[in-house]
């Protein structure tokens, strides 16, 4: 059974297309009775806006974009947003797709039923943790809507992979003017208690996502990544709700059920593969690639860009709380330095049994495809050091831009270093 007849069976599949739904038609209910719109990135501390709501609404345009791209609309809208803001093909995909989305949206173009109307922006939200890119695109976003109000969370010292209690401490200021801007524009004061309760349940969600993640460890494998890609948008953007909760439990749930029945994606797996970087949205990246893996009997049981909303949070003081947000951000993969980097990937290989890596040099995110060919080498050498043999796999590609993936290119390397080997 394929990727798509999977996911057409499960009862997550409706419930996921009901929140997307319901979350941007709230979205333009608040915006028409004049609740600030908050754009945040993907990894912000987002809690700390959840606190305050229903006086503002959270929206994240990266889930926005990734389905733009899944819609294969992002190089008619990159060439609008090239055309009119002067941003190049070499922008990330999401910051092309987004921008070209609001400018043909003022333009009048109808995007139909299938994509959901995006509010425009009152406040902007951005943290470079992931890249500094985010905050150059919230940058021009907020160059096109007058009267919006930006603030970007600095980490400073990336890629030194050090948290000292002087680096946690400048982050944590940046995250309480993050808090000042947000009572200035609602016009309330944070609720202490409230936000602990979304830090509760954001830690709640985490859990039930890792032990999701953990599945993939199971040999045979109940779970793929591409999977943990379709099923990971909630632990984006509805950390710290009930609603998470309730998903990813019934998400655990379902797969245990599998793992207990004995059931799992391949009968038997030839190879055990791990993922580096975002996920390509796009149908031959995404839909075509997994059918075409597990054709061959490559099972893709993990990967490193799930593993980015695994963070817990302090909530045994409030201080507690806001040092744990700075240090979590401050931690992300893309801040690490090489060796962190290939240590981080060594222990996964590891713990997934992995005999490869495929690492994605994904054209419009940099940050997290830094050096790959050097990470790869250094977890081959790590785990032939132990009598293991591990291949690194790097092919390029991007997350909205179809052509640049060439998937008999990625065939052939698969041959090359499993077949052949």
């Amino acid at each position: 059974m394929g990727l798509f007849e999977r996911v057409q069976g499960s009862s997550l599949t409706k419930l996921r297309g009901e929140f997307m739904r319901g979350h941007y038609a709230a979205a333009n209910k608040a915006k028409s009775a004049g609740v600030p719109i908050v754009f945040v990135t993907a990894t912000y501390p987002a809690e700390i806006v959840r606190a305050f709501s229903p006086d503002v609404f959270m929206v994240y345009p990266e889930n926005h974009a990734a389905l733009l791209n899944a819609r294969h609309l992002t190089d008619d809208l990159s060439a609008v947003a090239e055309a009119e803001v002067g941003l190049t093909p070499m922008d990330c995909s999401y910051e092309l797709a987004n921008i070209g989305y609001l400018l043909e949206k003022r333009n009048g173009k109808d995007f139909g039923k299938k994509i959901p109307v995006l509010p425009e922006p009152d406040v902007l939200l951005s943290c470079n943790s992931q890249c500094d890119v985010v905050c150059h695109w919230y940058d021009t976003l907020q160059s096109l809507v007058p009267g919006s109000v930006a603030q970007a969370i600095n980490v400073f010292d990336r890629f030194d992979g050090q948290i000292t209690p002087e680096r946690v401490a400048i982050v944590k200021d940046q995250i309480l003017d993050a808090i000042y801007l947000l009572e200035r524009q609602s016009g309330k004061k944070l609720d202490r208690d409230k936000l602990f309760d979304v830090a509760d349940k954001s830690n709640q969600a985490v859990r039930l996502w890792r032990e999701y993640l953990a599945f993939g460890k199971e040999q045979p494998s109940p779970v793929t990544s591409f999977e943990g890609f379709l099923n990971m948008a909630l632990i984006v953007s509805e950390r710290g709700t009930q609603q998470a909760i309730d998903y990813y439990q019934q998400l655990v749930d379902e797969t245990q059920g599998k793992v207990d029945r004995g059931e799992s994606v391949l009968g038997e797996e030839r190879r055990r593969l791990l993922w580096d970087n975002l996920a390509m949205w796009h149908r031959d990246g995404l839909w075509d690639l997994s059918d075409t893996l597990e054709g061959e009997g490559y099972a893709l049981v993990g990967s490193n860009y799930l593993d980015v909303w695994q963070r817990e949070l302090d909530t045994s003081s409030f201080d507690g709380l806001l040092d744990s947000m700075a240090a979590a951000y401050c931690r992300m993969y893309t801040n690490l330095t090489l060796g962190q980097r290939i240590d981080s990937w060594d222990k996964m290989v590891t713990d997934y049994n992995a005999d490869g890596i495929l690492f994605h040099a994904n054209r419009s995110c940099v940050t997290f495809s830094r050096q790959q060919e050097v990470v790869a080498k250094g977890v081959e050498a790590k785990q032939e050091e132990r009598g293991n043999k591990v291949h690194g796999i790097v092919f390029e590609g991007d997350m909205g831009r179809r052509g640049i993936f060439n998937p008999d290119r990625l065939s052939l390397l698969l041959q090359q270093k499993f077949e052949e080997s």
